[in-house]
C-alpha cells in the first residue's frame, strides 16, 4: 500500500491497480485509513485483464470500495486471473 498527499488530494494505492482519489486531507484521511485496515485485513480483490485492473475492497461494515483503471506499465506482463490477497502476516488490520 502507499498515499501520496498533496495540499488538495489523497491517494491510495494497494495491489496491482487498485487506487483511489480521495479528496483533500483532512477529510479524507479516515477513508484512506479504512481502506488500509481493509487491505490488511484481506479485503482486496483485483480481476487483472489484457489492459484494465476491477478491484473491490471489501470494507468490513457490509459496504464495498470499488473501481478499475489502466494497467501501469511495469504490470503489463502481469498474468491475468483474478487475485485476492491474503491478510498481512501479523493478522493486525492497522487498528491500535
Amino acid at each position: 500500500m502507499s498515499l501520496v498527499v498533496s495540499s488538495e488530494q489523497l491517494m491510495f494505492f494497494a495491489g496491482r491497480g487498485t487506487w483511489f482519489e480521495l479528496g483533500a486531507l483532512d477529510c479524507a484521511a479516515g477513508e484512506a485509513a479504512d481502506l488500509a485496515r481493509a487491505v490488511a485485513a484481506g479485503g482486496l480483490t483485483e480481476r487483472v485483464g489484457r489492459h484494465r485492473v476491477r478491484f473491490t475492497v471489501d470494507l468490513g461494515d457490509g459496504n464495498e470500495a470499488s473501481g478499475s483503471s489502466t494497467i501501469r506499465r511495469d504490470q503489463l506482463d502481469a498474468e491475468r486471473g483474478t487475485y485476492r490477497y491474503a491478510p498481512y502476516p501479523d493478522g493486525k488490520s492497522g487498528e491500535g
